[in-house]
């Protein structure tokens, strides 16, 4: 009798475990999982903290607009040379990296709204250059695959200039420290980041060309992927009409003027 007991408990037992199973599978099946490709390395948009966690603005901004859209996103981190080939081959479903607009991504990726417009600078040690022109001939560091980097080599390399591209801009910035580069070419919000702890350096006036980064920085989904383009379009509007998005701003640009790129 207390042998047939237990098997009938160990029965009850095993089918409340499968039936436990059945319903995680079922959960991750029915739930809104939105994977995020990033390169976390660039604060202030997207590093990792001491405990391995994701920070930065780009990450703060796509938490808001994953709520907005009750949807769960994860993050994975990739080179940023990759971030484009990984949407177009279907890895992940968006990349967020302070991605710049540009003609020849478009061609590559869909882009939803600009959430920040963007301009990109020279760093350099102070008294040593005043003009973008001086830098003709010199060394600059830029980071691979960037929109900066194809700045340069449309624009500086007929003038002498030797383009150095580096994996991340923390390693070029290092370099720049260590006297090894002339300058790095890299977006503003970075340098001023960098500038505060480095008061030996400083940076020129930004560039905003359009057919490089003027147009903003934008999240990217593959082509034929209209809905979440739209879904995160929506959730990016409705952020910015409920205050979250100053917020955001706010917290890591305290000392630049409100955003003022649209939603169109």
């Amino acid at each position: 009798m207390v042998v047939m007991y237990k098997r009938k408990f160990f029965n009850i037992l095993s089918s409340l475990a499968m039936l436990a199973i059945l319903f995680s599978y079922s959960a991750m099946a029915n739930s809104d999982v939105i994977q995020f490709a990033t390169e976390a390395s660039y604060p202030p948009f997207e590093s990792l903290n001491s405990d391995k966690h994701f920070v930065g603005f780009d990450i703060d901004l796509v938490k808001a607009l994953c709520e907005q859209m009750k949807a769960h996103c994860v993050f994975t981190d990739q080179p940023f040379d990759s971030l484009l080939a990984s949407i177009e081959f279907g890895r992940y479903d968006a990349a967020i990296s302070a991605i710049d607009i540009t003609p020849s991504r478009e061609k590559r990726v869909a882009f939803t709204h600009p959430y920040l417009l963007n301009g990109a600078v020279f760093v350099v040690p102070k008294g040593e250059y005043d003009a973008y022109s001086q830098l003709f001939s010199k060394v600059i560091a830029v980071q691979n695959g960037t929109a900066e980097q194809q700045y340069l080599l449309d624009r500086y390399v007929r003038h002498g200039s030797i383009i150095v591209p580096y994996t991340s801009y923390q390693m070029a910035l290092n370099d720049l420290a260590k006297n090894k580069i002339d300058s790095v070419f890299v977006d503003e919000a970075v340098a001023a980041l960098w500038l505060k702890k480095h008061p030996k350096y400083t940076m020129l006036d930004p560039i905003t060309n359009k057919d490089y980064f003027g147009a903003g920085f934008a999240i990217a989904v593959g082509k034929n992927n209209i809905k979440l383009k739209q879904r995160l379009n929506d959730a990016l509007s409705a952020i910015r009409k409920n205050g979250t998005y100053q917020k955001i701003y706010q917290k890591y640009f305290p000392d630049h003027p409100s955003d003022v790129s649209s939603d169109n």
